[in-house]
């Protein structure tokens, strides 16, 4: 198939593919730099935390630890203390914590947090996030404050 006359050259074509990425347009094809893959149960306990997004669209270094075994999940200050955002998404208000710990379960494009406990004090009873890949290895947990994961090799 020929694109049309007003995408015939080369850049005006892979500006379009870029545009039409999001879209739900196909002029001739398209290419789009996050797919749309399937995240499994397997992959949670692989997931290394790369780096996180605050709510001013900042990237920050993973200065804080998310780890997942097969069913359990730990959240830790290391060089940094566990962002505020996460804190408020797990615990009740005015309960801060230097660790975080609950179960998981992955139900679709939802992960399901339960029993989720800082120290003594109870967390919120059930908590449900996004969760996506947006390439074969990345993993995004949360929206729009993402925690953005690597899976390991195995």
């Amino acid at each position: 198939m020929r694109p049309p006359a007003d995408l015939a050259s080369p850049w005006k074509r892979i500006g379009s593919l870029i545009v039409n990425c999001g879209s739900g347009s196909r002029p001739f094809g398209r290419v789009c730099a996050q797919g749309n893959f399937t995240v499994t149960e397997g992959d949670i306990p692989r997931l290394k935390l790369n780096h996180y997004f605050t709510a001013d669209k900042r990237p920050h270094d993973a200065d804080f630890s998310w780890t997942f075994t097969k069913t359990s999940f730990t959240i830790k200050k290391e060089k940094g203390p566990i962002p505020s955002h996460i804190v408020g998404m797990l615990l009740p208000a005015g309960i801060t914590a230097d660790e975080i710990t609950g179960n998981w379960t992955l139900q679709g494009r939802r992960l399901n947090l339960t029993k989720i406990r800082a120290g003594n004090s109870e967390g919120k009873k059930d908590v449900s996030l996004p969760i996506f890949k947006t390439a074969a290895v990345i993993v995004r947990i949360c929206d729009p404050e993402q925690c953005v994961f690597q899976i390991a090799e195995k």
